[in-house]
């Protein structure tokens, strides 16, 4: 058995030296993106009706906005509750539609006729968050109705509300939503295709942190590359155990066993534990790193690394 081939022995540490720089350097790097992020919520008004929302994920904020919408008896809070479902984000956008008045106002419409279907109509309005005016009602007075219950007739305009939102994830890991609030009175001929801004006056926003992670039941196929005390061989994989924040999410991989090898020899090998060291790369995302035993078909026992990527 060549336990100690000069060349495969060298390379051997040279990539268990690479492997624990790209590592330290992985989790050094996360935990100062970390203390970097935007710890409160800050909101910036891009306009009266439309804002930017920079927030970072905060199980605390969160726990407040379920409080505050419990308070108030929400219905959608009720339902996610229900079916056990985990929160990843909850917010509330407050919009303000002023009050007007007026206190000289001419009739929209007459018909005087000394009947008593004669009425005053008048249309109204109320405004936007840039100045401009959008009928919200109607009222119709009969000056000649003798019941006064059949004085006035009153009515609303069908009104259209819209929630636009926007969502973003920055790379240091914290998180921009954009939200714009506007109404629409199609229904009427002087504001049909007319699309008014509605004041934003108050935000709250959270996000849950990322899911936590966690071992799973996860039989995954891997393409490895090989490189022990022996030799060097492509080969074929099979993982049994992950851990991470989803199945396809992974950190680690655990419990593999693969075959492999060359022109020369057959191997069998065993991987107990390797690490995603593609999530510390920019082009790729899932490549893994591990220490491998092994026996060829000569019944010599090999150790050395493996590089894998899953299916």
């Amino acid at each position: 058995m060549k336990f100690f081939n000069p060349f495969f022995n060298i390379l051997f540490k040279v990539i268990i030296v690479v492997f624990a720089v790209i590592f330290a350097w992985h989790y050094v790097t996360a935990y100062m993106e970390t203390r970097e992020a935007v710890k409160e919520l800050k909101v910036i008004y891009l306009e009266n009706n439309a804002v930017k929302i920079q927030l970072a994920a905060s199980k605390d904020k969160v726990k407040e906005l379920k409080t505050l919408l419990e308070a108030k008896d929400s219905t959608i809070l009720k339902i996610a509750k229900k079916g056990k479902e985990r929160i990843d984000e909850i917010a509330r956008i407050k919009g303000r539609l002023k009050s007007t008045r007026k206190l000289q106002q001419a009739s929209s419409h007459v018909y005087l006729k000394g009947k008593k279907l004669d009425h005053h109509f008048i249309k109204i309005y109320n405004k936007a968050a840039d100045g401009a005016e959008f009928p919200v009602s109607w009222a119709m007075f009969h000056p000649n109705q003798n019941d006064p219950s059949k004085l006035w007739k009153v009515g609303t305009f069908n009104q259209e509300f819209y929630v636009d939102i926007i969502e973003t994830e920055n790379r240091d890991g914290t998180f921009n939503r954009y939200v714009e609030l506007t109404i629409e009175n199609s229904k009427n001929s002087e504001t049909k295709g007319k699309v008014f801004p509605i004041e934003i006056v108050d935000v709250k926003w959270a996000k849950n942190p990322i899911k936590d992670k966690k071992f799973n039941w996860n039989p995954r196929l891997s393409m490895c590359g090989v490189a022990t005390t022996e030799s060097l061989y492509p080969g074929l994989g099979l993982s049994f155990f992950s851990y991470g924040k989803t199945i396809g999410d992974l950190d680690w991989k655990f419990l593999s066993i693969g075959i492999g090898g060359n022109k020369d020899k057959i191997s069998c090998f065993f991987e107990p534990l390797s690490w995603n060291f593609g999530k510390a790369l920019p082009l790729v995302e899932n490549a893994f790193v591990g220490p491998v035993v092994g026996i060829n078909i000569e019944s010599d026992i090999e150790y050395g690394v493996d590089l894998s990527i899953p299916f």
